[in-house]
């Protein structure tokens, strides 16, 4: 009998989205067939949290490069690159000390407990997939053999750029005998109803009453999950060609867009939206 293990993981990176079939290589699926949806033996579940603490983001946005033709447009690219890295490191350093309240309100809020909570849940809505109950690990320890079967999802959490976000992001792959036959990115995210332009406005709302937005944001961002992990799990392929039919409603979520799925949740102006994966975002007031 082929042993499978489900891997759930909380880590500072997500892995790639896919391939390019163009350049030869395979693109993973994004979704399951009907006889990968069915398996025979328990699921050994793990949980892995490496990340120590919220994380920030930045966006340097696009640095248009010159064709390269000769000596002056490799200097102009040569420049370029220097500007957005001093550039990054700018918003990175901003973004770092901007942070700081909010983690500091967020000191000692158990987001392991979330996680393995959620996970539970989650697998739970799954009526295919038999899974054991969900075991803590602090980093990634397992090797995958040709003989099982390997179900990876790969947490982390995070602002947005301009602090008006809290962001959780599920990496899904599921794989048979060492080949994928799933991967798809599902991302929750909770947003200020009344934001600022300004990042340290934004900050001060997430960070004031000991974190009490953060921690609500998290806390709904990882419930949502609940629910979306499920979801994805069960997206068929026809259920892609109707997300991508042009006559589908197109939507804007949190900086992403995509086709929409559903409108309204636990607020008439919550979304979920099809971008390369589930995406939901809902309003905090």
């Amino acid at each position: 009998m082929l042993r499978t293990i489900l891997i759930l993981g909380l880590c500072a990176g997500l892995h790639s989205a896919g391939a390019d079939a163009s350049q030869g290589k395979r693109i993973d699926p994004v979704t399951l067939s009907a006889k990968d949806r069915t398996s025979a033996d328990q699921f050994e579940v793990r949980v892995l949290l490496t990340q120590a603490a919220i994380e920030t983001s930045i966006d340097v946005g696009r640095v248009a490069r010159p064709p390269s033709g000769g000596l002056l447009d490799t200097l102009i690219v040569y420049s370029l690159d220097d500007k957005k890295k001093i550039l990054s490191t700018s918003l990175k350093d901003k973004a770092e000390h901007t942070i700081k309240p909010i983690r500091g309100a967020l000191s000692g809020f158990n987001v392991d407990a979330l996680a393995l909570a959620s996970t539970a849940k989650a697998l739970t809505a799954i009526d295919w997939l038999r899974a054991g109950p969900p075991a803590l690990r602090k980093e990634m320890s397992y090797t995958s053999q040709p003989d099982e079967n390997v179900a990876e999802i790969s947490f982390r959490y995070d602002l947005s750029p301009d602090f008006s976000s809290i962001r959780v992001f599920a990496d899904v792959r599921l794989a048979r005998n060492s080949a994928v036959v799933f991967k798809q990115t599902v991302t929750s995210i909770v947003q200020l109803k009344k934001r600022s332009f300004e990042h340290d406005e934004n900050a001060l709302l997430w960070s004031e009453d000991e974190g009490k937005r953060a921690k609500e944001a998290i806390v709904e961002s990882f419930r949502q999950m609940e629910q979306l992990i499920p979801i994805a799990m069960n997206i068929t392929s026809a259920d892609l060609n109707a997300f991508g039919n042009k006559n589908r409603e197109q939507g804007f979520a949190a900086g992403y867009n995509g086709p929409i799925i559903k409108r309204g949740g636990l607020s008439p102006d919550d979304i979920l939206i099809w971008s390369n994966g589930l995406l939901f975002l809902h309003f905090l007031p």
